[in-house]
């Protein structure tokens, strides 16, 4: 039973270093498509970046829980929200 516990969160952690390479070529492209046009985007600065985030990473193609570890991660790990 241990081992099939260790395993599992060898395979957790295994799985979350993926994702975060991953988002390191969703960064770039959140970087091109939407940061870089932000004022186009928003020009009064009202709108709620998490959610504009969140709906792109969804339109990538991210599944709503990684969309929302994307978001998590550009507002608090990066300087583009």
């Amino acid at each position: 039973m241990i081992l099939k516990d260790v395993l599992t969160i060898v395979y957790f952690i295994l799985q979350k270093i993926n994702n975060m390479e991953n988002h390191e070529k969703l960064i770039q492209t959140f970087q091109n498509e939407v940061n870089e046009k932000a004022s186009e985007i928003d020009p009064t600065q009202e709108q709620d970046w998490f959610s504009l985030t969140l709906g792109w990473a969804i339109a990538k193609g991210l599944n709503p829980t990684e969309a929302y570890d994307f978001a998590l991660r550009i507002r608090y790990n990066t300087n583009l929200s």
